[in-house]
């Protein structure tokens, strides 16, 4: 079991492993987690489309006010332009990682000194949409960032469908990797042992075909 709050402040950012069936239960399970901590929580999506994200965190009990939102798959899904929120910034193209990098970049400068927490679901629809080199330069550029501002990063990645050689240059990157039987959670909780969802009750990756 990983326990965030009992985490060396040293350590930043960090991969956290799932299974292919997995990756609702390891995006909630971390964001109940630093919501329980008051973190101010931005979820870089190109997996999920926010208003579902939103919709299911709620029907969880696990409070929204503080999360916002880079969405890379909507207007792509959806086949058209999207209204930006105070909430959700959307980004036409999920495959636009220079745009989604202008924004990062802005939450980050923004919000030096709060307690923030970027998360990135997943790296493995972002190679679907972006090569493996633009990619790889995106996530770099982005743990830098974090580093230097002393902010924390989450990227969730799908074992086995990522290729060996190139999980691992990602997790040289990190300062954690966090394995995918180990459950994330909180030491001193009223929410521990119960956030989570069960395997076989996750939703697939996003997939407009």
């Amino acid at each position: 079991m990983v326990s965030i709050d009992n985490l060396s402040p040293d350590l930043r950012t960090f991969f956290v492993r799932s299974g292919p069936m997995g990756v609702r239960n390891r995006n909630h399970e971390i964001v109940s987690a630093l919501t329980e901590m008051d973190y101010t929580i931005v979820v870089v999506s190109t997996n999920v489309p926010s208003e579902l994200q939103i919709a299911q965190y709620e029907k969880e009990g696990i409070n929204t006010s503080n999360l916002f939102f880079i969405d890379m798959i909507t207007a792509y899904a959806k086949g058209k332009k999207q209204k930006d929120t105070d909430q959700i910034h959307y980004i036409d193209r999920p495959g636009d990682l220079t745009k989604a990098g202008i924004i990062v970049t802005r939450h980050i400068t923004e919000r030096q000194g709060e307690k923030v927490a970027f998360l990135f679901d997943t790296i493995n629809t972002m190679l679907i949409y972006s090569n493996q080199l633009s990619v790889s330069r995106f996530i770099h550029f982005v743990i830098n960032k974090l580093r230097l501002t002393d902010l924390k990063g989450f990227f969730i990645m799908v074992e086995k469908s990522i290729d060996a050689n190139l999980v691992a240059d990602f997790e040289m990157l990190a300062d954690m990797s966090i394995p995918r039987d180990e459950p994330i959670t909180l030491i001193n909780s009223e929410i521990k042992g119960k956030i989570g969802v069960p395997e076989e009750n996750s939703y697939e990756e996003f997939d407009i075909n």
